[in-house]
């Protein structure tokens, strides 16, 4: 057998595991191959055992050992075994060209168990048709099967190695003068291996890999050994990259089933960390990929392996399970359809200076910031595309930020974005019931131009080329997030602090999934209720891989984040360099939080990635990746910049406060447009800016909101084209008005005129009394006021609280106000408090309506296209009050103010207001993803008494 199989003996039985991550203790000898099994070792396997395989289901096991991408369909690996068609029935196996000595890639692990039993076998040759030409039993009782987890028989002569085996093997060396006996890397060395394809043989410490970004069409596999003077300790070559190598580990599923078997060593495709000890990865048994391929373990004479199972070879049903499934159909009350503004869904992660994780060494953050809620969904990069990548011939910098792959049908996430051609520019839609699942087919650098975009106000005049992030034209190279900057792609510390600290069980308490578990969450489809729940694991619908974000509505990290656990693989920050000479590869960023697509290992807070950070190197465009996306950071106050201050910490925790609106007087924006020559008023619009809590700001309407509600209620007061708003770019408490010019100064106020498409900026800022005015080039201004206009304190029921209600809506609804704390938005109810959120939360707030005569039901609001004044409600002033709407008088379906308190923190209810009408909401009644988000199927006004109205 030696003059087939390469082995070397793998010696120092007993050795103690690597203190790292407990791998690579085994207390027996055995020997390993010294390289991966090549094609011609493949080929003489396939002739000798899969020349006579007829057409029929009970040849499968042997006809499957062969497959198309093995011919070259579809495989960076290239033409590597050629199959013929001799006579019916029979087939002949040859090497591609130059192919022989490569190793073979494109094999299973049911492949590669069966390669070994043929070992085991004395490598016999079939010479007439049979379902087990010595490839069924051995090693392994496979007994022609092709699914279940299969262990390995006691009186095995070879095998796939055992993780420990491999991993010894790779990374051992008892002879390291060093604490501890394991290198980082299989090369005998813990910094990034090199790969000089001039040197082979005279250089140390190389390897084959991160090659898919080759600027010429170079075979991506080098033959075995190539790379002769980089070695383990033991002899092995290319257990560094080359390609991922099957081991014998067992990966249990969520359910404890067995799932999928362990991959190690990384491969010539992308990613700079992969051939390091600390990274594994797990595919189901059936995989078949070009960069994943085996070699051979040995007990060299065929002595029983101490460590074998001492059991008969038992088959271990694998889970059952689609690779994958649907995205849920919007319905009421499901928690997965999920409306947001990206500004308003920014969480607070505090406890500044805490202690890294001990078992990684991530996590410590020694300021106060802020992190998305949720992954960047396809609506809000949908914004961005069209705001920024509307140009047909714009610089392929800026075209890069829409790839066409989010448009293919074909894709496994299917269709996100559809794009057309419209009067000489580009428009971008997201496709129809997509709005909300995560973006992906992002590079970092379309991420990092998307928040430079936002640090520089988000809209169309916003430079991407600056800001956080000082990229000036770039697709290539590496760039640090710049001292100033508002929004960034998180840090890597940022991202796992975020996802899997919990100072609640100790100050130093990190969670293993991002679940706030330690248990693997549960992949069962539709699991969106669970308490430990995430989207991973390869099980949905082609074409719908991805799940709306928030949709596992209990399975939020300690800070309160979202998905952090599968969806789609997260940018950060981490820069992983490209070894020199980097013969023109890229360098790479880091992805965190593992995807939809298969892989158990890849969820744990132990697992990190890289992939290249930009898309423009040849070949790396046809590259899938379909599962990676990101999301924002920023500071927790924008007058705080960088992520570096710690002045303001509200100590805002997930669920302690509502979502809500607050008044305690209108907050008033109008904007004039004043005739230069008469300087007379031409037209005006106004409307509310936000709520403030006492300790937790909340932005109420983003700009798309803004605009159609004010378009749509108050447009008998001026021009379409003058619709404008005064752009708030963060939440926050004004204080008194005198703060209004600091606070534009800071920049947290941007003051912003739009007319048609031009977009104005504030030339200046004067105050007098309650009023802010900000005044633009061309004779535009826009006051902000902050004392109420005329709403003092009045008796109730005496004819001068007066609420108007409009209805431009179809259903015929119900409203009930309630009062509630102005803060939290709590109910009490027979002395028992509800929150936002809580269970019974709606029907407290409907009980409480109507104990105290607050509840207006649908015959007594206004017919369809009508309005009704009302001055009979007893609202009582110096009060707080939430609204409930029941969409056609239904309880089952109700919406409030106090958005905590919607499935999914749906924003129902968004807030206006103008000079004469008070205090204004703009009230959506369809729920969730069915919804326009028009914001005025009906408009409430109050008017004529100083109330809270949450």
């Amino acid at each position: 057998m030696s003059k087939f199989l390469d082995l070397v003996a793998i010696g120092d039985p007993g050795n103690s595991p690597d203190s790292s991550n407990g791998f690579g203790s085994v207390n027996y000898l055995y020997s390993i191959g010294r390289t991966e099994v090549t094609v011609q070792q493949y080929v003489d396997f396939l002739n000798a055992v899969a020349q006579f395989v007829p057409d029929g289901g009970d040849y499968y096991h042997l006809r499957s050992l062969w497959n198309e991408s093995m011919g070259g369909k579809k495989s960076k690996a290239g033409t590597q075994v050629q199959r013929i068609l001799t006579e019916p029935g029979k087939y002949q196996y040859n090497a591609g060209e130059a192919a022989s000595q490569q190793p073979i890639a494109n094999t299973s692990w049911y492949a590669s168990a069966r390669f070994a039993n043929w070992l085991h076998n004395g490598r016999p040759t079939a010479t007439s048709p049979s379902l087990d030409p010595g490839t069924e039993t051995g090693a392994y009782a496979l007994n022609g099967r092709t699914s279940g987890i299969y262990t390995k028989q006691p009186s095995a002569k070879y095998w796939i190695p055992a993780e420990d085996e491999w991993y010894k093997a790779a990374y051992y060396d008892p002879s390291r003068p060093t604490e501890s006996p394991y290198w980082k890397f299989p090369t005998r060395s813990d910094e990034q291996p090199s790969l000089d394809r001039q040197n082979l043989t005279t250089a140390h410490n190389l390897s084959n890999y991160n090659a898919i970004t080759f600027d010429k069409p170079e075979p991506k596999l080098l033959d075995v050994g190539s790379i002769a003077s980089t070695r383990s300790y033991y002899g092995t070559y290319d257990q560094a990259g080359s390609l991922w190598e099957w081991n014998d580990s067992i990966i249990q599923n969520a359910q404890g089933n067995a799932n999928s078997r362990g991959v190690r060593g990384g491969s010539w495709s992308l990613g700079l960390l992969n051939p390091g000890k600390d990274v594994r990865r797990d595919y189901t048994p059936d995989e078949i990929d070009d960069d994943t391929g085996f070699r051979i373990a040995s007990s060299e004479v065929g002595q029983q392996s101490a460590q074998a199972n001492e059991t008969d070879s038992t088959s271990i049903p694998a889970s059952s399970y689609s690779h994958r499934y649907r995205t849920p159909l919007p319905f009421w009350g499901s928690p997965n359809l999920v409306h947001r503004d990206q500004k308003q869904h920014l969480i607070q992660v505090a406890n500044p200076g805490n202690t890294a994780d001990s078992r990684t060494g991530f996590g410590r953050v020694d300021y106060t910031f802020r992190i998305g809620k949720y992954e960047t969904t396809v609506s809000e990069y949908v914004a961005f595309l069209n705001a920024k990548a509307f140009d047909l011939d714009a610089k392929q910098f800026m075209q890069d930020l829409y790839q066409e792959e989010m448009s293919k049908e074909i894709e496994d996430p299917g269709v996100l974005i559809t794009r057309k051609s419209d009067t000489g520019r580009w428009v971008y839609t997201a496709a129809d019931g997509r709005e909300n699942l995560p973006i992906g087919w992002v590079n970092w650098f379309s991420a990092a131009r998307y928040v430079n975009w936002l640090h520089n106000g988000a809209d169309a005049l916003a430079d991407t080329e600056s800001g956080a992030y000082e990229l000036n034209g770039a697709s290539t190279g590496i760039f640090y997030r710049t001292a100033n900057a508002r929004y960034w792609i998180p840090s890597e510390d940022e991202w796992y602090k975020a996802a899997y600290h919990d100072p609640e069980n100790s100050p130093e308490y990190y969670w293993k999934y991002a679940t706030r578990s330690n248990n693997l969450p549960d992949d069962t489809k539709d699991a969106f209720l669970g308490p430990n729940a995430a989207n991973y694991n390869d099980k949905q619908d082609n074409g719908d891989v991805y799940v709306p974000v928030g949709s596992y509505k209990n399975s939020v990290s300690y800070y309160g984040a979202y998905d952090m656990t599968g969806n789609v693989w997260e940018w950060n920050d981490a820069v992983i360099e490209t070894p020199v000479p980097k013969n023109n590869r890229p360098d790479s960023r880091g992805v965190r939080g593992g995807s939809y697509s298969q892989g158990i290992v890849a969820v744990e807070s132990s697992t990190r990635r890289d992939y290249p950070s930009g898309y423009r190197l040849p070949d790396y465009l046809a590259y899938n990746d379909d599962d990676t996306g990101f999301r924002i950071a920023s500071a927790i106050n924008l007058t705080e910049i960088g992520g570096q201050s710690q002045t303001w910490q509200a100590g805002f925790q997930s669920g302690s406060q509502a979502n809500s609106l607050v008044f305690s007087a209108p907050l008033n924006l109008n904007l004039s447009r004043l005739d230069r020559e008469s300087n007379t008023t031409l037209a005006k619009v106004s409307f509310g800016l936000q709520s403030v809590g006492t300790s937790n700001p909340v932005w109420l309407l983003d700009q798309s909101i803004a605009a159609s509600s004010m378009s749509l209620s108050i447009d008998k007061l001026f021009n379409d084209d003058l619709v404008t708003g005064w752009k708030s770019t963060e939440s926050a408490s004004m204080g008194s008005i005198g703060s209004v010019q600091s606070l534009v100064a800071s920049g947290e106020w941007k003051p912003v005129a739009r007319i048609a498409d031009q977009v104005l900026f504030a030339e200046r800022i004067d105050i007098s009394g309650n009023t802010a005015t900000a005044s633009f080039a061309g004779g535009y201004k826009a006051r902000l006021s902050t004392g109420s206009t005329g709403l003092n304190t009045v008796t109730p029921g005496a004819g001068d609280v007066i609420v108007t209600i409009q209805r431009l809506g179809a259903f015929s609804n119900a409203l009930a106000f309630h009062e509630c704390d102005p803060v939290t938005g709590a109910v009490i109810v027979e002395n028992k408090i509800f929150k936002p959120g809580d269970q019974g939360y709606l029907n407290a707030a409907l009980t409480s309506s109507k104990a105290n005569n607050l509840y207006l039901s649908p015959d007594r609001l206004p017919n369809y296209m009508g309005e009704t004044i009302y001055t009979d409600i007893p609202l009582v002033s110096g009060k707080a009050y939430g609204l409930v709407l029941l969409p056609n008088g239904n309880s089952g379906q109700m919406m409030s103010s106090f958005s905590a308190a919607n499935p999914g923190q749906w924003v129902a209810m968004a807030a206006m207001s103008d000079d004469t009408r008070g205090s204004v909401f703009g009230i959506e009644d369809l729920p969730f993803g069915n919804s326009d988000r028009d914001y005025n199927d009906l408009i409430v006004s109050i008017t004529g008494l100083s109330v809270n109205l949450g």
